[in-house]
């Protein structure tokens, strides 16, 4: 069976056919608004929300259009003042305000510099989505695939071997030292006096014991009779 694609007009005839096929973009997104002006020289496309609740701007092109992104992020900006009044006129769809709006653009074709621009922007979370109308045999169809395959958190592997062993403190623990004995220190003899340090006694106190001396000697005597 022959597969033929379509020319597409204008942008309006992409948005009616995108809003109509809503699921070939994306499971689960919901139209709110649609052609929501933002300033002289931006125009929201469609304003939807995801099966989570998260705000979603689309931007749609006919042709290959670099400055969809700058539009986008501006309209990303704006959306991100009113999600509070969004969530309150939309409750029962549960946006949720906390989540930050991402952008979508969708496009035939898109260039290596604008590619290389989402890819390595960490900020805003910007999807490409790329379009062709076709048709097989009597019936058409919008196809679109994402450009880029979902990030997924990268993980932290740990070996089973490493994740049973104990983890090792940062500083090691001081082990205790041996108490040595202190070395004996050798008492010092005093010196011997020098002549001139030697003190003689008073000679009152020799003559003294000179007579004690001779008391003793003549008790000796005595006895010895």
């Amino acid at each position: 069976m022959p597969i033929e694609q379509i020319s597409v007009k204008d942008k309006q005839e992409l948005e009616r056919i995108v809003t109509e096929e809503m699921n070939a973009i994306e499971n689960g997104l919901t139209i709110l608004y649609n052609n929501i002006k933002i300033d002289p020289k931006t125009n929201l496309d469609l304003l939807c929300y995801d099966a989570n609740g998260r705000l979603v701007v689309l931007k749609l092109s006919v042709v290959e259009d670099d400055d969809a992104l700058f539009e986008g992020l501006r309209c990303i900006n704006y959306i991100d003042t009113v999600k509070p009044m969004l969530r309150a006129a939309y409750g029962k769809a549960g946006i949720d305000e906390n989540a930050q709006p991402r952008l979508a653009l969708i496009a035939p074709s898109f260039s290596s510099n604008l590619r290389n621009v989402v890819e390595n922007t960490n900020v805003i979370e910007v999807d490409l989505y790329q379009w062709d109308y076709l048709q097989i045999g009597d019936k058409r169809g919008l196809y679109a695939h994402s450009v880029f395959e979902k990030k997924q958190p990268a993980r932290t592997v740990v070996k089973e071997e490493e994740s049973k062993q104990p983890k090792k403190t940062a500083e090691k623990k001081m082990k205790p030292q041996p108490i040595l004995p202190m070395p004996e220190q050798k008492k010092e003899e005093p010196a011997p006096p020098t002549p001139s340090e030697v003190v003689m006694p008073p000679d009152d106190l020799v003559s003294t014991t000179e007579q004690k001396k001779q008391e003793k000697e003549k008790k000796k005597s005595i006895f010895s009779l």
